[in-house]
């Protein structure tokens, strides 16, 4: 584990932090003996009272001065709702959540983007059912980047809207194929969302399958792509910043090189970035840190999120393939978006309320090719 600087180890309670609800009410919340993986005699424990009881732990404010932040995690997986949380400027920018699991294990975030602005980190509990709680040790600051054991739950989607998914086979197209339809919406805000003739959509159908990926099975979704579904015949090629179809649909696949050749000529990306933006500045951002495996999906600025307090949010996840220039691709519609890296190893699909469609997409670190989908009316 990297050596570094401790914000905060918890052996003191709950000083310099701000607590919020009844999960953190404790001033020293001791190490149970159920829960392993504690260094020394205190930890942040939203579950001491119990897993009905929800909060959050604020921060002192601090100004970032190394590239990493490094912590010992562990309780609930749910995303959005037990989690530790940087905010930068007002804005959360990174998240990690547990692994169902009363076990702390090193985790860590590339946060050199952020260095020598203000922030604060939020210990967050707003789940009230089974595994409604989050533990946190051994906050660092560092130069490098902490890994744990990674086990517990293998998400298909990293993204917040894709839920319910109904599958089928036996399909015309073929009899072996399993096809996945998500529903692309999410429970936390599907009632309030700002639409007027409908709530939510449906993702495009995937094809499901099961690849071994270094001895651990792994679900793959990537879409059905038939020609019929792009309305021009050639794709265009993109640089730099594009003008995005007047539709606002469009299929993009962006190529990069994030591993050297052998002669290591070539010159290698330290990112994949793209945003999609409006004239209104409302946008969404995909960025692929290389040096941290990270990949992330802002929506923070996406356009209306004032509906719902959970709607505003960064998705991450760690890239599972690293040894092979990385392939994204995006089908985007006026009001969502579905990724898929790799072939569809890891995915995100989000949806997003502008108050005018995007109308540019901006490149860094990659080259692209855009086509513009049909219409489905």
């Amino acid at each position: 584990i990297p050596d570094g600087v401790v914000f905060e180890d918890f052996e003191n309670g709950y000083d310099n932090w701000t607590a919020t609800g009844s999960a953190f009410n404790e001033e020293s919340t001791p190490v149970r003996s159920e829960i392993k993986g504690v260094e020394g005699r205190g930890l942040a424990n939203s579950g001491s009272s119990g897993d009905r009881q929800t909060g959050e732990l604020i921060s002192r404010e601090f100004t970032v001065s190394s590239d990493f932040i490094n912590f010992k995690i562990g309780g609930g997986n749910h995303r959005g709702r037990t989690l530790l949380a940087l905010e930068v400027d007002g804005r959360q920018v990174r998240e990690a959540e547990g692994r169902n699991r009363d076990r702390l294990e090193w985790r860590g975030w590339n946060v050199a983007a952020y260095r020598g602005q203000k922030a604060r980190l939020k210990i967050i509990d707003k789940h009230s059912t089974e595994w409604g709680r989050i533990y946190i040790d051994q906050i660092v600051f560092a130069d490098s980047l902490a890994h744990g054991n990674i086990s517990g739950s293998v998400w298909l989607d990293a993204g917040r809207d894709n839920y319910a998914g109904v599958t089928w086979d036996n399909t015309p197209h073929s009899a072996s194929e399993r096809i996945f339809i998500g529903w692309m919406s999410n429970w936390r805000y599907a009632q309030v969302v700002p639409t007027i003739k409908w709530r939510s959509a449906m993702t495009l159908p995937w094809k499901l399958t099961v690849n071994e990926i270094d001895g651990i099975p792994r679900l793959i979704g990537y879409p059905l792509i038939r020609d019929e579904l792009f309305l021009d015949e050639q794709a265009q090629i993109i640089k730099g910043k594009s003008k995005l179809p007047e539709s606002g649909l469009a299929y993009v696949h962006l190529d990069a090189r994030t591993t050297p050749l052998a002669d290591e000529s070539s010159e290698v990306a330290d990112h994949v970035w793209f945003k999609l933006s409006n004239d209104k500045n409302e946008y969404i951002e995909f960025i692929y840190d290389i040096t941290s495996n990270q990949l992330s999906l802002d929506r923070t600025n996406s356009g209306d999120t004032s509906f719902s307090a959970d709607f505003a949010s960064v998705s991450t996840t760690t890239r599972i393939i690293q040894d092979r220039p990385i392939s994204i691709e995006f089908f985007l519609d006026q009001a969502s978006i579905e990724i898929f890296i790799d072939g569809g190893v890891n995915i995100f699909t989000e949806v997003f309320f502008p108050s005018e469609p995007y109308t540019y997409i901006e490149l860094s670190g990659a080259n692209g090719k855009m086509r513009e989908l049909k219409r489905i009316w």
